[in-house]
């Protein structure tokens, strides 16, 4: 991946302290190809992360999942918007564009769509669990557990 800022590099680590699965050190070292990333193998998910607007960096986020296996969560940071997620699962042909992080009075963080319909994703230590019903009750509910992170590079409840 190519070089990022320390922006977007902050909310890189902050969601993976977010989702709670065991970091690998290591795997930067194993394959030049996952610098710039952090991977998280139990959880068989890498988080890449980037300033640059969609569709920039979907060869790459293809090329990520081919060689390791794992799915691939790109995050992308905008100063006036905040972040969104593109996200390709193992058993998709097809990246899920524009998801926004969700994090409702339960805790857990969620995946859900802003484009469009699409499944909504738990992020679990374990992984991410594709569910089909959305984790809100209502708009209202949904649009206060949605998280931007724009000015502090967490991923808290926005309650």
């Amino acid at each position: 991946m190519p070089w990022t800022t320390q922006r977007v590099r902050s909310r890189m680590m902050a969601l993976a302290l977010a989702i709670g699965a065991e970091i690998d050190p290591e795997s930067r070292e194993r394959a030049g190809t996952l610098a710039g990333t952090i991977t998280m193998s139990f959880a068989q998910l890498l988080i890449a992360g980037t300033s640059c607007p969609r569709p920039w960096l979907f060869p790459e986020m293809i090329q990520l999942a081919r060689e390791t296996g794992l799915e691939v969560v790109l995050l992308r940071f905008d100063v006036t918007r905040g972040v969104s997620f593109d996200i390709l699962l193992q058993d998709r042909r097809h990246i899920l564009c524009g998801y926004a992080p969700w994090r409702g009075a339960g805790g857990d963080l969620w995946f859900v769509p802003t484009l469009g319909k699409g499944p909504y994703l738990r992020a679990l230590p374990t992984g991410l669990a594709r569910e089909r019903e959305a984790p809100f009750i209502d708009r209202e509910d949904r649009e206060a557990g949605i998280i931007l992170t724009m000015e502090k590079p967490i991923f808290e409840a926005g309650f």
